[in-house]
């Protein structure tokens, strides 16, 4: 029975992470700094120093769309270390490459 009171309540936990996180996005919606990103579609793969919320969480501030997955419609696919098969597939389509410095830079020229 512990057991399975530990798993219920690391759902819980994780549930409402996820809810935290999915009400930072939906507020940084609201508060859009400068349209630097306008409307641009934005991947994210590997790991980054900040973590993947705050990552998109700028995104969106500065007008851009967080996906999740890498298609012909991206526009920027955003690279930490150790990338997985997101980067191979953006190279194959063309996809603007950055870094998480070069995309911090880009969103910080404003």
């Amino acid at each position: 029975m512990r057991d399975g009171s530990k798993i219920k309540r690391n759902y819980e936990v994780d549930k409402e992470k996820r809810e935290e996180d999915k009400a930072r996005l939906e507020l940084a919606k609201e508060n859009i700094i400068e349209n630097i990103l306008e409307n641009k579609s934005i991947v994210f793969t590997g790991d980054t120093l900040k973590s993947r919320v705050e990552m998109s969480e700028l995104a969106i501030k500065y007008g851009g769309i967080v996906k999740s997955s890498v298609s012909k419609k991206t526009d920027i696919l955003v690279v930490g270390e150790n990338p997985g098969g997101k980067l191979s597939k953006a190279q194959e389509l063309g996809i603007e490459i950055l870094s998480e410095d070069e995309f911090l830079k880009l969103i910080n020229r404003s």
